[in-house]
């Protein structure tokens, strides 16, 4: 059995050691876990074949495609983020949390990867991994904005569905693609749930068991009447007019490449609303209460002139 790592004061109270004993645990799993990605490397550098997912899938009992995944994961780590892969070995750093950071560098040079992994790696220890994943964001747009759009198409043409089944006569239904798209029919599943229980028609139901049946009845082609959904997006000024490339902001996710932030502005049922706000800190200083749509002239205008 591995040695927990446990760091606990000298004064520190009987019922506070099992917890700790069990987060060592944990920090100790995690270090093994980076030796095994650390020899995968390995040997993906050794042998370079095309079955060695295979391989390992049968080795690790795990399907094709977690095999696959957990190889790309594994050089990733050895060839562009040795300082990630160094931490986990030490314990420090969970492997999923850094998958959030190899995710995040797929489209970036080696320099730049270097940059962000010596900034994030700075707070990460402590930060959650959805803040993670909004953190990355922020600062890799700041190293280098274009690489937010190339991973975002990268992503989306990797869109799919996936479906697998559970233990209990169930089965879970995945759906990956852009984050706006996910936000519209997520609006649309909560704004029927909502429909249905204010007008009686729960049945009893709670929230998620009204979400998990209304999502599924949309899928299965019933319909339903106009629910009206809302997605709010922020981009600065510049950024809407083409002149620069500055991320956007999709509000539930986070910073958006400029060019989806841009797409959702200008479809033919936005409506804008001016925001004014402290370049530096983000700070919102006034919103006017006018709203208004972009005229037709203007998004097209700003369709033909963007990259």
């Amino acid at each position: 059995m591995c040695e927990p790592i446990v760091d606990l004061p000298e004064d520190a109270s009987p019922e506070a050691v099992p917890l700790a004993t069990a987060r060592g645990f944990t920090r100790a799993a995690w270090q093994n876990e980076g030796h095994s990605l650390e020899q995968l490397a390995l040997f993906a550098a050794a042998s370079g074949g095309e079955f060695d997912a295979l391989e390992v899938a049968a080795l690790f009992r795990i399907s094709l495609r977690a095999a696959q995944q957990r190889l790309e994961f594994a050089v990733t780590l050895a060839t562009r983020l040795p300082r990630t892969l160094a931490a986990i070995k030490a314990g420090r750093l969970d492997p999923y949390r850094a998958s959030k950071i190899a995710d995040a560098t797929l489209t970036l040079s080696l320099e730049d990867t270097a940059t962000v992994e010596a900034e994030i790696l700075d707070q990460v220890e402590e930060m959650p991994a959805v803040m993670l994943s909004r953190a990355l964001r922020r600062i890799v747009a700041r190293v280098n904005a274009d690489a937010l759009q190339a991973l975002h198409e990268k992503r989306v043409a990797q869109r799919r569905v996936d479906n697998y089944p559970t233990e209990d006569g169930c089965s879970v239904l995945t759906v990956h693609g852009s984050a706006a798209r996910v936000q519209v029919a997520a609006g649309r599943v909560d704004a029927i749930a909502y429909q249905l229980r204010d007008t009686g028609g729960a049945d009893g139901r709670t929230m998620d068991q009204l979400r998990s049946d209304v999502a599924l009845d949309l899928l299965a082609g019933k319909d339903f009447e106009h629910a009206k959904i809302i997605v709010q997006v922020t981009l600065p000024a510049r950024a809407a007019l083409g002149v620069d490339n500055t991320p956007g902001h999709l509000v539930g996710y986070g910073d958006i490449a400029a060019q989806q932030a841009v797409d959702l502005a200008y479809q033919t049922d936005a409506t804008w609303r001016r925001i004014l706000t402290e370049p530096a800190t983000g700070r919102v200083l006034d919103v006017g209460r006018r709203r208004y749509t972009p005229p037709a002239a203007l998004r097209d205008h700003i369709h033909a002139t963007m990259p």
